[in-house]
């Protein structure tokens, strides 16, 4: 099987609505569009590939420890999240993906 894992943002995509109101309209539109349309441009080409593939949506990353306790689902799915999740949850998070079918070809959010 060829599994890919792949990171991107909250805010890519069907995601953007999920964003807080200054992160989408002050620093995405600002300081990060460059960023962000590269996220764009890696998750086309990874949902086109052959790959049995999910691309993890974290928020904000924080140099917290890894907690195992943290809200994720599909865009749409939760409208009131955190923005902010630490580094190692989220390496957690994308290590369970790979042996759980659940989001198989899925964008999903990850936060607090």
């Amino acid at each position: 099987m060829r599994r890919l894992v792949c990171l991107s943002s909250i805010g890519i995509g069907d995601s953007r609505a999920m964003l807080p109101f200054h992160y989408k309209y002050i620093l995405v539109s600002l300081l990060l569009s460059q960023g962000f349309a590269e996220h764009d441009l890696q998750e086309n080409c990874v949902k086109q590939s052959h790959t049995q593939w999910t691309i993890v949506r974290p928020g904000s990353f924080t140099n917290g420890a890894r907690t195992g306790t943290y809200r994720h689902g599909l865009p749409g799915s939760a409208m009131a999240i955190k923005a902010k999740i630490s580094r190692a949850d989220v390496a957690d998070f994308m290590l369970k993906q790979l042996g759980d079918n659940i989001y198989l070809h899925k964008t999903p959010w990850l936060s607090y």
